[in-house]
């Protein structure tokens, strides 16, 4: 067994704390940069773009889960900054 055992980490979407609004910040953004394809491209993009993360105080973050994404998947690193361009 392991010394400290993973945990789902539950988050209060009704909590309006700095700490988590970032939780449910990066939550979202990283379901989003999951679902990214081409042909879910549009529809993701607007979600991204409605969540205004350039005013979010989990910006650093969210930039790092997008380069942590287009490391991960070199394939749709065109999408990622396609994104980013938006915003």
């Amino acid at each position: 067994k392991a010394a400290q055992p993973w945990k789902l980490e539950r988050i209060c979407w009704t909590d309006d704390s700095e700490e988590a609004k970032k939780k449910r910040m990066s939550r979202v953004v990283r379901s989003l940069l999951n679902k990214v394809t081409h042909t879910t491209f549009p529809a993701l993009t607007k979600e991204f773009l409605d969540l205004n993360v350039h005013e979010s105080p989990a910006l650093d973050e969210v930039v790092s889960m997008i380069v942590k994404h287009a490391i991960m998947q070199p394939n749709a690193c065109r999408l990622f900054l396609n994104i980013c361009q938006e915003q």
